[in-house]
C-alpha cells in the first residue's frame, strides 16, 4: 500500500491562515509573502471596483468616457486606448487596434 504524503501547508498574510499548497497559485507558492488563490481574487475584485467607479466620476464630473481615434475614426470607450494614447489631443490619439496594426505593418515591412 502507497502511503500519502502530507501536503504541506503555507501562510497567506492577507488573510493569516495555514492553508495547503493548492490553495496557493505556482507563482504564489515562489513568493514571499505569500496569498492564497480567495485573497488574490479579492484584492482582483476590488481593484476592478475601484476602476469602475472611477470611470463613472468621470462621467459625473462631465469628463468624456469615449474618445476618438483619429485613425479609423470611431469613438471608442476610453478602455480601448492605452493611457498614453487617451492622454493626447483628438488630432494625435490613435485606438489600441489602430496602434497594433500600425506596429504589425511597420514590423512586416522591416522583414521584407
Amino acid at each position: 500500500r502507497l502511503r500519502r504524503m502530507p501536503e504541506s501547508t503555507h501562510r497567506c498574510e492577507p488573510c493569516g491562515r495555514s492553508l495547503p499548497a493548492s490553495a496557493f497559485s505556482k507563482r504564489q507558492l515562489s513568493r514571499r509573502p505569500k496569498a492564497c488563490k480567495a485573497c488574490v481574487q479579492a484584492v482582483e475584485t476590488a481593484e476592478q471596483h475601484v476602476a469602475a467607479s472611477r470611470e463613472v466620476r468621470a462621467t459625473a464630473d462631465g469628463t468624456a468616457v469615449t474618445a476618438a481615434c483619429i485613425t479609423c475614426g470611431q469613438t471608442l470607450p476610453r478602455t480601448a486606448f492605452s493611457r498614453t494614447q487617451v492622454q493626447k489631443t483628438d488630432a494625435t490619439r490613435r485606438c489600441l487596434a489602430c496602434v497594433a496594426s500600425s506596429s504589425a505593418d511597420t514590423s512586416a515591412a522591416a522583414e521584407s
